[in-house]
């Protein structure tokens, strides 16, 4: 059996990480960038390792057509059944693509609606879609000296609701377990 997508030994156990603002970015953008390439989008390790180090760089026209070539050779071999750019497995072909991608839409939903309880126009403060059949993703939020708080976002005002309440509603949405 192949070592992704292995369901925990133990049934039932959480495991409870706390972070901060930045390192919870960091997190969701890997959990991002896992699902991506377990899906066939290996020109996403271009996007984070090349494209950065900036356009006027001299040889960046270079760099950024080896690194092309490499990535397409890679992505043949991994997935020969992916033919041309663009094309990959999307949703429903990993289980542990999709799981990782249900963790990064959690943490960049709490993020961007505690950032901006006023809402917003990006695909951050949609509703996450559950991907996967393992448990959704319960965010906590901490406002600097107060306790650590369970966060669940009603869908119909958007509004970010701290109470047990809440939480009930999210567990009775995406299961406990």
């Amino acid at each position: 059996m192949s070592r992704f997508g292995m369901p925990s030994k133990i049934p039932g156990d959480e495991y409870v990480l706390h972070m901060d603002a930045e390192t919870a970015q960091i997190v969701a953008r890997a959990c991002e960038l896992y699902a991506r390439i377990r899906c066939g989008q290996f020109e996403e390790i271009q996007h984070l390792t090349v494209w950065p180090q900036g356009e006027h760089d001299p040889t960046f026209g270079e760099r950024i057509q080896k690194c092309r070539e490499h990535l397409d050779f890679a992505r043949k071999n991994a997935f020969p059944e992916l033919n041309g750019p663009g094309h990959s497995y999307g949703v429903g072909k990993f289980r542990d693509a999709d799981t990782a991608w249900n963790v990064y839409q959690a943490v960049r939903y709490i993020k961007a609606w505690h950032e901006h309880p006023e809402g917003g126009y990006t695909v951050n403060f949609h509703e996450p879609l559950k991907y996967s059949d393992a448990p959704m993703p319960r965010c906590e939020v901490r406002d600097g000296d107060m306790e650590w708080r369970e966060c669940f976002i009603d869908p119909k005002t958007g509004e970010l609701v701290n109470t047990d309440a809440a939480v009930e509603q999210f567990e009775k949405k995406y299961g406990d377990k």
